[in-house]
């Protein structure tokens, strides 16, 4: 005589089991999937360079096109080297054309709804140096009876 345990409920059980460990690889892509598209970059928006904000400051999608006459400082040794992309404000992903400034982080564009950004390559007179700039730019070597010009304050953030 034998005995056989037909057990419905531990039958169940076996295969809710299988079933479920099945769908523990499912569960994790779906989760990892949500989690990358809750954490990725936005779409952003050019700003227009005639917007009255950005005129304002004078700002440009490409810094050679500044107003020197009305900006004086870009047209300074110091002042060709201020580029959106090297400026405190901007937050910007590294090699990236487009990204967000500080100045406009609340606006948005009012057809898209995406927030507004500036080109890596632009300027405004907001310019304020990164710590990581500072650190790259070469200190001024002399030589007997040539005149060094100092680095100006505003790229030591003094």
């Amino acid at each position: 005589m034998s005995h056989q345990n037909n057990n419905p409920s531990r039958r169940k059980f076996v295969k809710l089991g299988i079933a479920g460990l099945a769908s523990v690889p499912m569960s994790a892509w779906l989760v990892s999937s949500a989690h990358a598209a809750q954490h990725e970059q936005p779409a952003f928006a050019p700003i227009d360079e005639n917007d009255p904000h950005a005129r304002a400051l004078g700002y440009v999608h490409d810094a050679s096109d500044v107003d020197t006459k009305r900006f004086p400082v870009r047209a300074t040794k110091a002042g060709g080297l201020q580029f959106c992309r090297n400026c405190q404000l901007y937050t910007g992903v590294e090699g990236k054309e487009w990204g967000p400034c500080g100045i406009f982080s609340y606006r948005t564009d009012p057809k898209t709804g995406n927030p507004l950004a500036v080109n890596a390559n632009g300027w405004c007179v907001s310019w304020g140096p990164r710590a990581d700039f500072i650190a790259r730019v070469p200190a001024p070597k002399s030589f007997p009876g040539e005149y060094v010009e100092p680095i100006p304050d505003y790229l030591i953030g003094e």
